[in-house]
């Protein structure tokens, strides 16, 4: 149900839910905070990439939701640097940042990145 088929969307959103694995293992072992800290950093800059790709492909084939879509992508940016700051300030949000993790992924993943897929794999077929 989280497959888009649409060029390396699948792939990244694999190592993006291997990434929040990691971070809730972490959480949980009560790895270092250092440990931690790195692997929500790699979480930040492969989301980064991973939008920056998205993107590419609205532009490339004309998606028609591009604007909301990418608009979407810098909230969410937002509230996960929110979310990385106030952990690294030492607040304790392990948990709050868990739940935002995984509901921003299933809700992203199921909900806004199907919409597009259709389209693009459409699009993308018709190139060639």
């Amino acid at each position: 149900s989280f497959a888009t088929n649409v060029g390396d969307v699948d792939a990244h959103h694999k190592k993006l839910i291997d990434l929040i694995n990691d971070i809730y293992r972490g959480i949980m072992l009560e790895k270092s905070k250092d440990i931690i800290d790195r692997t929500l950093m790699e979480l930040v800059d492969f989301t980064v990439m991973h939008f920056a790709y998205e993107e590419s492909l609205f532009d490339k084939y004309g998606y028609e939701d591009s604007i909301s879509h990418k608009e979407k992508h810098k909230t969410l940016l937002g509230q996960v640097g929110d979310y990385v700051g106030r952990y690294k300030d030492g607040e304790d949000i392990s948990h709050e940042l868990l739940s935002f993790l995984k509901n921003w992924l299933m809700k992203h993943i199921l909900g806004v990145d199907q919409k597009y897929a259709p389209y693009l794999i459409s699009k993308m077929q018709n190139k060639g």
